[in-house]
């Protein structure tokens, strides 16, 4: 059974693919508008791509608290300590 970190991971590299793929189709959009062969991008075509993008993010950054270690108790932080 995958742990927390696992299943985190799992879902930040769905993702990443799910984006990486709508930025592809954008590119060959850009691609075609650039050399005549078509028009601008969609407009919903770029929304998605932003859209999964913003997912995409959350779901990293998910990964990378996960991964933070808690404060050792008592520690101080560096805003905390007495300056010298």
């Amino acid at each position: 059974m995958p742990n927390r970190n696992q299943e985190l991971h799992r879902a930040w590299k769905e993702a990443n693919d799910q984006v990486r793929k709508a930025e592809e189709r954008l590119a060959a959009a850009w691609t075609a508008f650039s050399s005549a062969k078509g028009g601008p991008p969609d407009p919903a075509l770029l929304a998605e791509v932003a859209r999964l993008r913003r997912e995409c993010d959350a779901r990293l950054k998910a990964v990378l608290e996960s991964h933070k270690r808690p404060n050792k108790p008592g520690a101080r932080s560096r805003s905390e300590r007495p300056s010298s």
